[in-house]
């Protein structure tokens, strides 16, 4: 029961996180990019069953309590890099939106 709460939880993390990204594409009016998303979640999907296949075998050799820590460690860092490119590449786009709209508005002033 513990392990199904655990997935249940990571699952609906995961659904969250991709729901707050396709909500930001149709906010900047960008649709063409949710297809994108969705094949990264079909990756990460692929990726998992792969990786815990491969865990599943290796699951003999790894002994002793510090190779859970390294594991959660190595996970936490790959989360952590990327979640911080998604929020710069969120920032530069804004700032890109934002002198583009500026150039809008100075040539609509102008003319």
């Amino acid at each position: 029961m513990e392990n199904f709460i655990v997935t249940f939880r990571e699952t609906l993390e995961a659904a969250l996180i991709v729901s707050i990204i396709l909500g930001y594409l149709s906010k900047v009016n960008q649709p063409k990019y949710k297809k994108i998303v969705y094949y990264g979640v079909l990756a990460g999907i692929i990726c998992s069953i792969i990786g815990a296949f491969i865990f599943i075998k290796l699951q003999g050799n790894f002994t002793g309590e510090g190779i859970e820590t390294v594991i959660f460690l190595g996970a936490f860092n790959a989360t952590t890099i990327l979640l911080s490119v998604f929020v710069i590449q969120m920032i530069f786009h804004e700032v890109e939106e934002l002198t583009e709209s500026e150039k809008t508005t100075e040539l609509l002033q102008n003319s």
